[in-house]
């Protein structure tokens, strides 16, 4: 894997193209910081996120007008195993998920648009790969954190899957459009961790949202759904899920 281990590198109006499976083209990794501005990434090969972060973490900062792409098999348009920020971005990855994070990271996008086409729209997950290095992973919690920004699944999956981690998100008048399946949320275990122990636990907090779809956990999930802000819920629940609304908001669930 291609690997940027620059302190404070900064970027302005670059292209980059990759096509070598398993690389990336803005990966921050070890600490690294990589700030860029009006970017436009495209990678075609397997396992080559436009934006990672890698072991040992690292933050990547992306603002500007840029634009995000991923032809590849298991290249989600964001990777973090670290700290990763997008604001202004368009993206589509054709061959996974708009977003995946692993073990205790993050991802922030801000005024974005991102799209995923395979798998899942977002998933949140802690592999045995050693790459988000995070040993205490289970017992602390991934952060996916979303505003102004819309969201677009095309895949067969749930718009968010979350597994073998524990997992925040917080939606602030952000759109989730899935377009291939009614599953908005499921927490379930999977290919990851050991069995009987690998569920997933979900907190969302809903502010200024409209959600609508299938949420389930299975019998080692769980699922805590806060609407607020004139928020709403519609759907129809499985398993351990629990949602709360404010004075303002309301939830219509079977």
């Amino acid at each position: 894997m291609n690997h940027l281990l620059q302190e404070g590198r900064k970027e302005n109006e670059l292209a980059g193209t990759q096509k070598k499976e398993a690389s990336t083209t803005k990966d921050a990794t070890y600490g690294g910081i990589i700030t860029a501005n009006d970017v436009t990434i495209t990678t075609s090969g397997a396992h080559c996120a436009p934006l990672a972060t890698d072991r040992g973490g690292g933050t990547v900062k992306v603002s500007g007008t840029s634009t995000l792409t991923s032809t590849g098999q298991g290249s989600p348009i964001i990777y973090s195993t670290g700290t990763i920020d997008v604001t202004r971005g368009t993206g589509t990855a054709t061959g996974s998920e708009a977003i995946v994070i692993e073990g205790k990271n993050s991802v922030t996008v801000t005024d974005s648009s991102l799209t995923g086409k395979a798998e899942n729209g977002i998933m949140m997950y802690q592999s045995t790969s050693g790459y988000a290095n995070d040993k205490d992973a289970s017992s602390t919690h991934s952060t996916l954190t979303l505003t102004n920004s819309t969201i677009t699944s095309e895949a067969n999956g749930s718009m968010i899957y979350i597994t073998n981690t524990r997992a925040i998100i917080n939606a602030t008048s952000t759109k989730f459009v899935n377009n291939t399946s009614t599953d908005f949320i499921k927490a379930a275990s999977g290919n990851w961790g050991t069995s009987g122990s690998n569920g997933g636990t979900l907190t969302f907090t809903a502010d200024a949202q409209t959600l609508k779809g299938t949420i389930t956990a299975d019998s080692l999930s769980s699922i805590s759904i806060n609407l607020t802000n004139k928020s709403s819920y519609t759907g129809a629940t499985t398993g351990t899920v629990n949602i709360t609304a404010d004075s303002t908001s309301s939830k219509n669930s079977t």
